[in-house]
């Protein structure tokens, strides 16, 4: 399913937060949707000029 998004000035700032087995989506820091995934099958495509940032977060439980 694909979804068109567009504002008539300026860029749309678009933040996706992925992890093992979610997936929130913000766009102008607004939540827009939030989802459960099967990491086998996640994939992401863009059209036209994409700009990522990729952050390792570290783990809240111990590591012993």
């Amino acid at each position: 399913q694909s979804t068109v998004l567009g504002r008539s000035e300026g860029d749309l700032e678009v933040r996706v937060f992925a992890d093992r087995n979610s997936v929130e989506i913000y766009i102008n820091n607004e939540i827009v949707m939030s989802f459960s995934v099967n990491p086998e099958y996640m994939e992401i495509e863009s059209e036209g000029e994409v700009a990522v940032t990729q952050y390792e977060l570290k783990s809240i439980w111990d590591e012993k």
